[in-house]
């Protein structure tokens, strides 16, 4: 009766928060019934999280993104920052790739990013 159940961990439960907040959730793999308690937990989260005031890590690289984005502080940004590296870049999430690509690209669009 409960099998279906057995894949309810934290660790599911937070790869599912963190795969909505970074768009790459896919509703495939996982059934209606398990989708709509993660869902239910996902939403009581951001519901005392933010009662907390807190951020967890996904919120912070949404929050820089948000920063960034700001045309000032982009190009501020682009002025100071010469060069980036990323180690592990096949590892990188949505977010952190939106960062990287709007402090590499300059007003005209163009990619300022040395690959080694």
């Amino acid at each position: 009766m409960f099998s279906e159940y057995k894949e309810i961990t934290v660790k599911n439960i937070s790869y599912f928060i963190s795969s909505i907040k970074n768009k790459t959730f896919k509703k495939d793999y996982i059934s209606d019934k398990i989708y709509e308690l993660y869902n239910a937990v996902y939403l009581q989260y951001e519901i005392l999280k933010k009662k907390s005031k807190n951020l967890d890590f996904d919120d912070l690289l949404i929050k820089c993104l948000e920063i960034i984005e700001a045309p000032e502080i982009l190009e501020k940004l682009r002025k100071e920052i010469r060069h980036i590296l990323v180690d592990e870049y096949q590892d990188t999430n949505y977010i952190q790739h939106e960062i990287i690509k709007a402090l590499s690209i300059d007003k005209n669009k163009n990619f300022v990013l040395d690959t080694l």
